[in-house]
Order: C-alpha cells, then sequence, then structure tokens
C-alpha cells in the first residue's frame, strides 16, 4: 500500500509522475491494447452497445487494477487489463450504480430546464429561461462532480478488498 499520509500538490504529481515513469512502457502499452480493444468493442453493430454496457466497464476495472499496481509498488502487467473480469460482477455493479447516481441530477436538470422554458414560451420572457437553465447547468456539475468522486472511491476500494 502507499504512503498517502502527507496530501500536497505538488507531492501528488511527484508520486504520479514518479509511478508513471517506473512502468511507462506497460502503462502506456495496456492503455493502447484498452483503446483498441474498446474502439474495435464499439463499432460493431448490435454488439457496440452490448460491449459498451457490459465489457467495457470490466475493462476499465483492469486499468484502476493496473494503475493501483504500479502505485503501490507491486507486479504490474498488460495483463491486469484483464483482471477486472476475476470480480466481473462488482466492476459492473460499480459501474451501473454510478450510472444511476449520473442520471438523477442529469433528469433534475433537464425537467428545471424544460419548466423554465415553458414558462418563459408561455410570458415570452429570456430572464426565466436564463435562470432555468442556469440552475440546470450547475446542478448538472455538482453531480458530476460528487459523481466522479463516489466513482473513483468505488473502483479504488474493489482494488483493496
Amino acid at each position: 500500500m502507499s504512503d498517502y499520509s502527507e496530501f500536497t500538490v505538488g507531492g501528488v504529481f511527484g508520486k504520479g509522475w514518479e509511478a508513471f515513469t517506473s512502468r511507462m512502457g506497460v502503462l502506456i502499452g495496456t492503455f493502447v491494447i484498452w483503446m483498441l480493444i474498446t474502439f474495435v468493442g464499439g463499432i460493431i453493430p448490435f454488439v457496440g452497445s452490448i460491449f459498451g454496457i457490459i465489457i467495457a466497464p470490466v475493462l476499465f476495472g483492469g486499468i484502476i487494477i493496473l494503475v493501483t499496481h504500479v502505485l503501490d509498488k507491486q507486479e504490474a502487467a498488460v495483463g491486469d487489463l484483464f483482471k477486472g473480469f476475476e470480480s466481473f460482477g462488482e466492476w459492473l455493479g460499480v459501474y451501473w450504480l454510478t450510472m444511476l447516481i449520473v442520471m438523477v441530477p442529469v433528469v433534475v436538470a433537464g425537467i428545471i430546464a424544460g419548466i423554465g422554458i415553458g414558462i418563459g414560451a408561455a410570458f415570452e420572457t429570456d430572464a426565466i429561461i436564463a435562470i432555468a437553465i442556469g440552475v440546470a447547468v450547475l446542478l448538472a456539475m455538482a453531480g458530476g462532480m460528487v459523481v466522479m468522486t463516489i466513482w473513483g472511491m468505488s473502483y479504488l476500494s474493489l482494488i483493496h478488498i
């Protein structure tokens, strides 16, 4: 396990750069393979949709496993990309839970924007539309930041269980 007791921006970037340069070939090679698999899997008609919602999240779990191994100074290899399949259900569950959480602020923002546009059109005023869209965008941004934090912690918690 890495020592994260001292948290500074410079320290984080320093540790990140040190970890990246220590295993640069494995990290870049795995990322390129992940991109190729994801691209090819995504462009196949019909299969692409299934691939994107079932297989790609688990492959992303493999990327998280690889990066965690590098940060923890453990053995890291291109094969780590496929280790997400060892915990297939967990990785898929974290992904879908995250997607569910993402949809709540997006739906709320869409409803607020729709109401604002409807009211603005009924009363022929631009101010209400601008306010509604502004509130919707702020809600979506806030929701996105929360989700990204939860997502990151959820994925990392799977590694250290």
